[in-house]
């Protein structure tokens, strides 16, 4: 008995795409590649196409040999043998050749078509792509994506989508990137930054990108290096210097090109001026600081005018800080920079602050600000992702076989037993890896990613560690508070198999930040008298300075440093709690929550007595009885877990309670600014090797730029220079004139 082919029968009947049937399995010999082929023949009689016939067929030709035989072929052209170019490319599986078209494709006469179709299936190359499962063409193509149309279909119904084979390294590639699950107008572009992105910090933003979903684009960059200290800070981010390494600058003397000399009518220019170098020079905020830095010491030294000074800081700054509901942290954090190297130039100065205390007062408030929105734009990425990665996140399979009381369990138990009979499959399927979607979803590795990028863009613009430890405690804290509130308030999450699970999956945020635990370095040249009366140091002197009543004293909203007999420092109103390893920090703020899983975990196997409940307490030193209470009030029991013996004896104790005990953790709460001193800042940005970087001299273009402003109004800073000359002349004789201050001298009519 003959037994037909069965794929042979199934390939007959198939249509010409290959939909129909199984043919699509054999793409290699499929008769549609030999078609495209066979069609290129037709162009051997052809001077142009002729050379390109030879150099497809001959495996050894090189790009430089294809680049110079297509200079003169219109490569949308096809009447000839119907079909472009880029197919060929495709068909063949020349990959180096697609390369060389796509690189030239803006060079040549005609703009090049990403989507001409050839004339025998009225495909696209990249439906020829996924058709011939041709990978590294497929991932070049859409390298302009933007260029390309993943949507079209032919007239017989045939996508991008329908010739993708799932399973295939082409479908995983489309499914990951979500192309085929997204519409057409929310494509972007896989490889390119925003198009209102300077295209000179496009890898910086690729970056930032890639530190926000943990990876990166330089290999030089080890997660394990700290951050913040000059020798050790990462050479990725760093461009070429734009001021000699012999630059010096005098803080004490104006000298020449160390000021800009201006007027009032050149604040909106120069205002506009500081509004473009984040686009000239991305991530050195500090340029823009020497530039208004350089404006108020004229105006200080020079003309000794306070509304100059005022205008100018007020309307730089206005130009570089992004409005309160954007959410750019990589533009906050460039603001941030910016006021972090103008308080150290002005700082330097050691005259401009103490006679305008006002500019260090706002400087103060809006480095505060700043710090306040960044960390809500850090909290406001966490927020959604904090009950799918942390409260709900399992990896533990005994806690989703885990079975409650007062739940039905009918169906479950039948699961649990099915999964015991089939304990060797399950093994085998724990083995291999998630799937891809399964990977998408979020986990605690999202929300380190989300801290790695708030570090990063620090590091990019050089600010002081201190501020930094400021904003990540803010938004540590705030995740702490909120996540204890949730359990608090939770009756699914309460149980002892969720709080193993929840405290598992906040070891990994913990891994991160041993890892990253780096440590602000205390003032070693400041004795403590000095270090308790500053930032007050700065604008009065020391003999002046009251610190018994903060009403008086000139600079609010600020910490000072307290002395404490036994670190570790748990006072955050003190400066010296920033002064701490950040580590130490984590731990503080979430020690109710690691205390309050500890106790869902050993809650119903404690006895009931006085004694336990009082060490109990001792122990749980950041929990109060009402949240013991609350916590068991709505306790999940097991099956076959004894109700808690401790429960009554709470609620005698907070019955007892003359005052009502909190229950949930405020998450908002009052934030004040340590700002660091002069010998930190020193020995960050004038004690490191490349420490010209950051002295407050112009670049060579930004200079020509200020000289530019400056010769264009030169003639309106004569008119108001020379605004004053009648308020020194002497009155003239009465001899010659009639008395100024005479009241008969009228006014007469033109006679003219």
């Amino acid at each position: 008995m003959d037994i037909e082919d069965p794929w042979k029968s199934a390939d007959s009947g198939s249509s010409p795409a290959g939909l129909g049937g199984f043919g699509i399995l054999q793409r290699g010999n499929d008769d549609q590649l030999m078609k495209i082929k066979e069609s290129l023949k037709k162009g051997l009689d052809d001077t142009t196409w002729g050379p390109v016939y030879k150099l497809f067929e001959d495996e050894d030709s090189s790009a430089m040999e294809f680049e110079a035989a297509t200079e003169k072929i219109d490569v949308n052209d096809k009447h000839l043998t119907g079909v472009p170019l880029l197919t060929y490319c495709v068909a063949f599986d020349r990959l180096s050749f697609l390369e060389s078209l796509l690189m030239t494709k803006d060079n040549r006469k005609k703009k090049m078509d990403l989507n001409v179709k050839d004339d025998f299936n009225k495909w696209t190359p990249i439906m020829w792509c996924c058709y011939l499962d041709r990978y590294s063409c497929l991932t070049e193509l859409m390298r302009f994506s933007d260029e390309l149309d993943l949507y079209y279909k032919t007239a017989t119904g045939q996508s991008l989508e329908s010739l993708a084979v799932p399973g295939t390294a082409i479908y995983g590639f489309m499914d990951i990137h979500q192309v085929f699950t997204k519409k057409p107008q929310q494509v972007e572009d896989l490889y390119k930054a925003p198009a209102d992105i300077n295209p000179g910090i496009d890898s910086t933003m690729d970056e930032l990108n890639l530190q926000t979903a943990g990876l990166r684009v330089h290999d030089d960059i080890d997660e394990d290096t700290a951050y913040f200290h000059p020798a050790e800070r990462s050479t990725a981010v760093e461009q070429p210097p734009d001021i000699p390494p012999e630059s010096e600058f005098n803080y004490k003397i104006l000298e020449p090109r160390q000021y800009i000399v201006f007027t009032s009518l050149d604040i909106d220019k120069i205002a506009a001026l500081v509004e473009t170098i984040p686009n000239k020079f991305p991530h050195k905020p500090n340029i823009a600081a020497a530039v208004t830095f350089q404006c108020i010491r004229y105006a200080h030294h020079k003309r000794n005018n306070r509304k100059m000074i005022e205008s100018v800081y007020d309307l730089c700054l206005q130009k570089l800080c992004p409005p309160e509901e954007d959410q750019d942290i990589l533009k906050k954090s460039y603001a941030l920079g910016y006021l972090n190297f103008l308080y150290y130039y002005l700082y330097r100065d050691e005259t401009v602050l103490p006679a305008y205390p006002n500019i260090l007062q706002n400087i103060i408030d809006t480095m505060l600000s700043l710090i306040k929105s960044l960390s809500s734009a850090i909290n406001n990425r966490l927020k959604p992702l904090l009950v799918p990665g942390i409260l709900e996140y399992t990896t533990i399979s005994d806690v989703k076989e885990t079975l409650y009381k007062n739940d039905w369990n009918f169906f479950k138990k039948r699961k649990i037993n099915r999964l015991k009979h089939d304990s060797y499959d399950h093994i085998l399927k724990q083995l291999y890896p998630p799937s891809v979607k399964e990977q998408m979803k979020p986990s605690p590795l999202k929300i380190v990613q989300i801290f790695g990028a708030l570090t990063y863009v620090f590091d990019l613009h050089s600010i002081h560690p201190v501020l930094l430890q400021q904003c990540i405690s803010i938004s540590a804290k705030w995740l702490a508070h909120t996540i204890f509130n949730e359990l608090i308030r939770s009756k699914q999450l309460l149980s002892r198999a969720h709080a193993m699970q929840i405290r598992l999956n906040l070891s990994i945020l913990h891994d991160w930040v041993k890892n990253h635990n780096f440590k602000v370095d205390k003032p070693e040249l400041m004795d403590t008298f000095m270090w308790q009366r500053f930032p007050l140091t700065i604008v009065q002197d020391v003999g002046a300075i009251d610190l018994s009543d903060p009403s008086k004293q000139p600079i609010k909203n600020v910490l000072f440093y307290k002395p404490v007999v036994e670190e570790p420092c748990s006072d955050e109103t003190n400066s010296l709690f920033f002064y701490q390893p950040f580590a130490r920090i984590w731990q503080y703020h979430f020690e109710p929550v690691y205390q309050l899983l500890q106790w869902l975990q050993v809650a119903t196997s404690l006895e009931a007595s006085e004694d336990v409940m009082q060490s109990t307490l001792k122990l749980f030193n950041r929990l109060n009885a009402t949240q013991l209470y609350k916590s068991l009030d709505r306790y999940r029991y097991e099956i076959n877990e004894e109700k808690s013996k401790m429960k009554k004896l709470l609620r005698q104790r907070v019955k007892a309670e003359k005052e009502e005990e909190p229950i949930m953790l405020e998450t908002e709460f009052d934030v004040y600014l340590a700002l660091p001193t002069l010998h930190e800042l020193y020995a960050l940005y004038d004690e490191c090797e490349s420490s010209y970087i950051y002295l407050p001299v112009l670049p060579v273009e930004i200079q020509d730029e200020v000289d530019d402003v400056h010769d264009q109004v030169k003639g309106d800073q004569d008119l108001e220079t020379a605004s004053g000359t009648f308020e020194n002349m002497d009155e003239p004789k009465p001899a010659a004139h009639a008395v100024w201050s005479s009241n008969d001298m009228k006014l007469q009519e033109n006679p003219w």
